[in-house]
């Protein structure tokens, strides 16, 4: 029987008190970091003014609110609105094994249907995001075998099953009609690795739009008694079958279902760039810190790399020399050189104008990358971002070194309360809609005590 009947029981029958101490912690930061990102994504996220001009000249029912802008449109389309500026800046959680985005993949729809439904309570909420982002973490888990070459993203292919999950708990669906739900969520799986490998390509940033609609669509379709194809995970064309040839590991799909809730090991990003950049920015941190380095000391840094570490360094003219912001943000070189001159790392530095700046730019043509495998381990398949080792010889001859094996958002090195916090009032500075400071206050607040809420569409009114 394909896994996706205890999946879907699991899903149906599950309840807020279920949920472990440590999983609606994690999910009410999900929550808040995605609101967060997808605020300054109204304004500075690459293509985002372009698709909410789609979305609002599309018009129709006025059910669902674009973040940070105002405006309540179908809630499909809110969902695709709302999902792609969620992940523009690539500022999103993520977990760093399983290289899957939890927010994005389940709030952007989990908001547009709460405001379609009206008045869902917090506990109802919680449970929805939270299980939603489970589902997302054991498929990511589940196909890191047969994901070794990176063909297929993983993010947009399973991220449509997360959305559908999250929506038809809202939808207080049964088994049967979350089985269908997935069936339909199947036919929309696809995206393909390809924006990544290469430079200059808005789309890149704006993935989850398609997954977050195809998670309302799925459900509103299933809703209206519409079937699916009953195996949408493990039959003999489904899923794992079609995208990873048959290799996966199905313990992680169905072990501890309802008892081990994934996103409580999950993660975030400190910074707003790629997560294969996190440990070298943490390890060029450490040495500007630590040797109290300045930028005019630097003779040259030198990165050690694997596979993907190496990706984010060729062509490496050109990711020294990043042209657009996102370009920007999957540049080790750029990322270095950013946290070598300011010793920090922030939102403006990837924006059209911080991409350019010339000492930035500067510093960047004197990183360059030493491949070496052994920092990956051997065997094929994705098991999470490499270590990243950084070495900086200065004017003088000198030469230091740090290695980060586990950066900061991640595992042991969490962030904490007050770095999601202050993450959060950086991204809300840059919402469309002026935000006065009693209001991201108030969005704090209402976020961190979420189960009392009444109607999560408080929250979302305060943004739009």
């Amino acid at each position: 029987m394909d896994a996706i009947f205890d999946i879907s029981k699991t899903l149906a029958n599950i309840r807020f008190d279920q949920l472990s101490p440590a999983a609606v912690r994690m999910t009410k930061n999900s929550i808040l970091d995605t609101l967060g990102v997808t605020l300054a994504g109204s304004t500075i996220g690459a293509g985002c003014k372009e698709v909410v001009e789609l979305v609002t000249d599309c018009g129709g029912k006025p059910e669902s609110s674009i973040l940070g802008l105002g405006g309540r449109v179908p809630a499909p389309m809110a969902a695709f609105a709302n999902g792609a500026m969620s992940h523009s800046l690539d500022f999103d959680d993520i977990d760093d094994v399983a290289a899957v985005h939890p927010g994005v993949a389940t709030v952007p729809a989990g908001f547009a249907m709460a405001e379609r439904i009206g008045k869902v309570p917090g506990k109802d909420f919680i449970t929805a995001i939270c299980m939603g982002a489970d589902l997302l973490l054991r498929l990511g888990y589940a196909g890191r075998r047969g994901q070794g070459g990176f063909r297929w993203l993983p993010g947009q292919i399973y991220g449509g099953f997360a959305a559908t999950a999250t929506c038809g708990k809202l939808l207080h669906f049964d088994e049967s009609q979350l089985v269908d739900a997935f069936g339909i969520a199947l036919m929309q799986a696809c995206g393909s690795y390809e924006p990544i490998r290469g430079t200059g390509s808005v789309i890149r940033g704006l993935w989850p739009a398609f997954t977050s609609q195809a998670g309302v669509l799925s459900s509103l379709m299933a809703q209206r008694g519409i079937s699916g194809s009953k195996n949408s995970l493990e039959g003999q064309a489904a899923l794992f079958q079609a995208y990873l040839g048959g290799e996966y590991d199905r313990h992680y799909l169905v072990d501890g279902l309802g008892e081990h809730f994934f996103i409580a090991d999950s993660g975030f990003k400190p910074w707003p760039c790629s997560g294969i950049n996190k440990p070298y920015i943490e390890a060029t941190l450490n040495l500007v810190r630590d040797h109290r380095l300045r930028p005019q000391d630097i003779e040259d840094i030198e990165v050690t790399v694997a596979d993907m570490g190496q990706l984010l360094c060729e062509p490496l003219a050109e990711r020294q020399n990043p042209k657009t912001p996102m370009d920007a943000k999957w540049s080790i070189p750029f990322a270095v050189a950013v946290a070598a001159l300011r010793g920090t790392v922030k939102i403006a530095d990837f924006t059209p104008a911080g991409i350019q700046d010339p000492d930035v730019l500067r510093l960047a043509r004197k990183v360059k990358p030493r491949f070496d495998a052994s920092l990956a381990p051997a065997g094929g398949g994705w098991t999470g971002v490499p270590p990243g080792v950084v070495e900086i010889r200065t004017t003088s001859g000198e030469r230091h070194a740090c290695r980060v094996d586990v950066a900061l958002g991640y595992g042991v090195n969490p962030m904490t309360l007050e770095h999601h916090v202050e993450k959060f009032r950086d991204c809300a500075s840059y919402s469309a809609k002026p935000l006065s400071a009693a209001t991201v206050d108030a969005v704090i607040g209402m976020v961190h005590r979420l189960e009392e809420l009444d109607d999560v569409g408080e929250v979302v009114r305060l943004l739009s």
